[in-house]
C-alpha cells in the first residue's frame, strides 16, 4: 500500500463534513478516533479525517444517561470511477489511504433521561421512546419493502435483518436505563423557625 501513494486517484478526497446534533441540545461530547480528539458541545460541525475511523462519539449532560455510538466510514459512489477508469490499481490506492471513504453527514446523539419526580413520569418516557424507536425501525422496513426489485430480495432481508437487530439492541438498552433511573425526592418543606436559621442571601421567597 505505500509503495503506491505515489499514485493519482479521482476520489473525492478523505474528509468529511459532519454535523452533529443532539437530544436535549447543547451538550458536551467528545469525539475519539485514531490520532483524533475534539471537544464539542452540540449542535456542532467538524471535518473528519477519514483515517480516523472508527470514531467514537461520547456525550454526557445532568440528569442524563451517557450517550456513546460509533461511527465507521464506506465507500462513497466516487470509488466506482476509479474502478472502472483506475481499475484495481485505483481501488487499492483509495483502501490504502481511505479516500473515497466518507462518515455519515449527519449524527444525532439521543441521550436517554436519566432522573424524574414521580415513577408515573419515568415509565411514560420510556414507554414513549420505545414507542417511537418502533414506530421509527417500521417506518424504514416499509420503505425498504416497497423499493425492493426482485433481484435484490438478499439484500433487502439482510437491510431488514439489520435494522431488526438495531431495533433490539436499542429496546434493551432502554430497558436497562429504565430501570437505573432515579426518582429526585422532593425538596423538604421547612417550618418558620428553620427558615429563620437559613443565611438571608440562601432563602427561597415564595410570591
Amino acid at each position: 500500500c505505500w509503495g503506491m501513494t505515489g499514485c493519482a486517484t479521482i476520489s473525492s478526497g478523505s474528509d468529511t463534513y459532519t454535523q452533529f446534533n443532539s437530544t436535549p441540545e447543547k451538550i458536551e461530547c467528545t469525539v475519539e478516533g485514531q490520532n483524533y480528539k475534539q471537544v464539542i458541545t452540540t449542535p456542532a460541525n467538524l471535518t473528519l479525517p477519514a483515517k480516523a475511523a472508527p470514531v467514537t462519539i461520547t456525550c454526557n449532560t445532568q440528569g442524563y444517561h451517557q450517550g456513546v455510538r460509533t461511527i465507521d466510514t464506506k465507500m462513497d459512489g466516487s470509488i466506482f470511477g476509479n474502478i472502472l477508469l483506475g481499475g484495481g490499481v485505483g481501488l487499492i490506492i483509495d483502501a490504502c489511504t481511505k479516500s473515497g471513504q466518507k462518515y455519515p453527514k449527519s449524527v444525532m446523539m439521543e441521550l436517554d433521561k436519566k432522573e424524574f419526580a414521580t415513577p408515573e413520569e419515568r415509565d411514560k418516557w420510556y414507554d414513549d421512546a420505545k414507542a417511537a424507536v418502533k414506530e421509527k425501525t417500521n417506518r424504514e422496513i416499509q420503505v425498504i419493502i416497497a423499493g425492493c426489485k426482485e433481484d435484490d430480495k438478499m439484500m433487502c432481508e439482510r437491510k431488514v435483518k439489520k435494522l431488526n437487530a438495531a431495533l433490539d439492541e436499542r429496546l434493551a438498552v432502554l430497558t436497562n436505563h429504565h430501570e437505573q433511573a432515579v426518582i429526585l425526592k422532593p425538596a423538604p418543606i421547612l417550618s418558620a423557625a428553620q427558615q429563620a436559621d437559613i443565611p438571608s442571601s440562601a432563602r427561597v421567597v415564595k410570591k
